[in-house]
This record gives C-alpha cells, structure tokens and sequence, in this order.
C-alpha cells in the first residue's frame, strides 16, 4: 500500500492553483506535533507532543544547548502518518518559525538556530538548536509555513526568519500560509 496518494489528497486544497511544479496543499490538516529535544551536555533525550486541541509544556536547562528536531503528523483513518518526508521533498515551499516572547522578548530565554536547509540552501527547520537558554517561562510559538512560489517566482527567501523577528512575529511580512501554528509553554529552570 503506498502512502504517497494519501499524502497528496490530504493536501489538497483549493486556494493554490496547481500546476507542474508544484503540488496542491491542504493547510489546517496538521494535528499533532512532536519536539525531540536532546541536551547536548548529557545526552538525555525527551520528546514533547502537541496534539490539536491540547496544550504541551517544554522543559529545559538553563545554560544548556538542545538539539531539536520536529515532526508533523495528520490523522488517517485514526493513525497519526508523519507529513516530514513530503515536508522534505517540497523543502523549498515549506519553512517552520519560532516566535512568541520566549525567542522574541527584549530578555530572550533561548536562541534558535537552524540546523538544516532547503535544496536552495535556505532555512528549512525540522532540526534546529537551541541554545543561550536562561530560566524562566514564556510562549514559544512554532509555525509550519507552506511558501510555494506565486507567478512562478520565489516567495521564500533568505530573510524571512530575520524579517518576522523584526516585525514581532507579524507572519504579514513574510509569503505563504500556516500549515499548523502551535504555542507551546517553555519553562527553563535552574537545574
């Protein structure tokens, strides 16, 4: 049985026009999120999971770097299937953001930094890294962004991660649409 039509049907959707180069899109189907984090002092590994409708906490070190990576999933016919490998294929269409105050206050609790990219080279961000942690709590807000190129020119650029922090979060200066936007609660404790 392949999965690959499923994929494509779950995507589908009327608001991008497909074409050759490009497959249709179904924004909203993602439901369940999960973020492997792994301390890159000790090695210790924990996954959080975000499921549509609840709310999910992460919990880190302060001083400590993480290794963290993401995977998306939608439900069908009551199993979650992980979205990451077509995430993958369609690279230069798809971006994931980090905003809320924990990244974007004037005192920070973490820096994110992209750990993988695009066939373009450019950020992709189902692996990262998060580092300069400090305690305390704030909302970390994680965005899948679907970007495909309109008028068959490009909409995801190099800036876009730059731009959104300059613009507070304000997902209006960069192209595309939310595939998912999930606000996690992000505590970092003393030890």
């Amino acid at each position: 049985m392949t999965l690959l039509p499923i994929f494509f049907t779950m995507f589908a959707c009327s608001d991008v026009k497909e074409d050759d180069h490009h497959h249709e899109h179904n924004h909203g189907v993602v439901d369940a999120v999960t973020v492997s984090l792994t301390n890159n002092s000790d090695g210790s590994t924990e996954d959080v999971e975000w499921q549509e409708g609840s709310t999910s906490t992460i919990n880190l070190v302060a001083g400590e770097s993480y290794d963290v990576s993401l995977s998306f999933f939608v439900t069908d016919h009551g199993e979650q299937v992980s979205l990451n490998a077509e995430l993958i294929e369609f690279d230069d269409e798809h971006q994931v953001f980090f905003t809320g105050d924990a990244v974007l206050s004037d005192s920070p609790l973490v820096e994110v930094s992209y750990a993988d990219s695009d066939d373009n080279g450019l950020p992709l961000g189902l692996a990262n890294t998060f580092q300069d942690t400090v305690a305390g709590a704030a909302d970390l807000i994680i965005t899948l962004r679907h970007m495909p190129p309109e008028n068959d020119v490009a909409v995801k650029t190099a800036d876009d991660a730059a731009n959104l922090e300059n613009a507070n979060g304000d997902f209006s200066v960069v192209g595309g649409s939310n595939d998912v936007q999930v606000t996690f609660d992000l505590v970092v404790s003393d030890n």
